[in-house]
């Protein structure tokens, strides 16, 4: 198997459908062998599946969070390459050989919509991006990183590193992430940052105050929890 696509998702009833149509439609055309693994995360709502033999579905006992979701996902995905991405694919799935070709000299590629050659088709409100901004440069103060883009919901990982980083990361909620670049720094891997094209979703999942708080409070925990 050379690619695993990781797809987190909570309450995603309304884009579910939109996503695994954009997923299945670009891999079926790759000529490369691939699996999709669904990770629900204690939905609720009315979210349905189809499971085609190239479908995984994970079901967590309860709502524990979007890092939580991918670690799950990583330890069942067997693909020579680990993708995870939102399930709006504000990132497009079309930029993945441009991943996988950075790959050929670093440990994981991450999306950034910071990079002079970076697009933002549809702007997040500026409340938002203005807070988002200012987690990337305390979550590199703090954590000693140097990254323009912690939060951008695509990132390519190889197996070895992606189940290296994931099976030694803690955090469930919003800040996995700058975890992951934490450890991927401690355990000196290769990062590449790939300019995107991005466009927002109104219907994000996350709670801005609340989650902003608690991921703060996890760049303490990262530091404490990972000496």
């Amino acid at each position: 198997m050379k690619l695993s696509l990781i797809l987190p998702v909570y309450n995603e009833a309304r884009r579910l459908k939109t996503g695994l149509k954009l997923a299945f439609n670009y891999l079926k055309r790759q000529s490369y062998s691939w699996e999709i693994i669904i990770v629900d995360d204690g939905s609720t709502d009315t979210s349905t599946f189809n499971s085609p033999s190239t479908l995984k579905l994970i079901r967590t006992a309860r709502n524990f969070g979007k890092g939580h979701a991918i670690r799950v996902g990583v330890d069942a995905a067997v693909g020579d390459y680990i993708v995870f991405s939102d399930i709006d694919f504000s990132v497009p799935i079309t930029y993945l050989p441009q991943f996988l070709s950075a790959l050929e000299e670093s440990d994981m590629a991450i999306g950034s919509r910071r990079l002079s050659e970076s697009r933002i088709i549809k702007h997040q409100s500026l409340l938002r991006e203005s807070l988002g901004r200012g987690f990337t440069k305390l979550s590199n103060l703090l954590l000693g990183l140097n990254q323009t883009d912690l939060t951008c919901g695509f990132k390519v990982f190889r197996r070895q590193s992606a189940k290296a980083l994931f099976s030694r990361q803690h955090l469930n909620g919003w800040a996995f992430d700058s975890e992951i670049l934490f450890l991927a720094k401690k355990l000196n891997y290769r990062v590449t940052e790939i300019p995107v094209s991005w466009h927002n979703d109104p219907h994000t999942k996350v709670k801005l105050i609340k989650d902003l708080f608690a991921s703060l409070l996890s760049l303490v925990y990262i530091r404490l929890i990972h000496r």
